[in-house]
């Protein structure tokens, strides 16, 4: 069960990632 959490954590975090460079516009 632990590394279920850590995937959807992970997941999570890049989405967020993703949604603040798509939003920001930042582009690396």
């Amino acid at each position: 069960a632990k590394i279920m959490v850590e995937y959807i954590l992970m997941s999570a975090l890049g989405i967020s990632i993703a949604l603040l460079i798509l939003k920001g516009g930042i582009g690396l």
